[in-house]
């Protein structure tokens, strides 16, 4: 079939296993899970840390020695 196809044997597992167009479920599942994870993306990046890993440990040290 590759053969006849022009592709290498390589080239032909792969597309049968891994196909370049997701399926109707693949892309349904897909845009599920974008909309489950867009509201704790955003919640994570709104109550991200703002310094540096320096920063907050020179404030624990500073905090220990008190």
């Amino acid at each position: 079939m590759a053969s006849l196809r022009g592709q290498t044997i390589k080239d032909y597992v792969l597309g049968r296993v891994l196909p370049e167009t997701p399926t109707e479920d693949e892309a349904e599942a897909l845009h599920q899970l974008e909309a489950f994870l867009e509201p704790r993306i955003q919640a994570a990046q709104e109550t991200a840390v703002k310094k540096s890993v320096r920063q907050v440990f020179e404030e624990t040290h500073q905090e220990m020695r008190s």
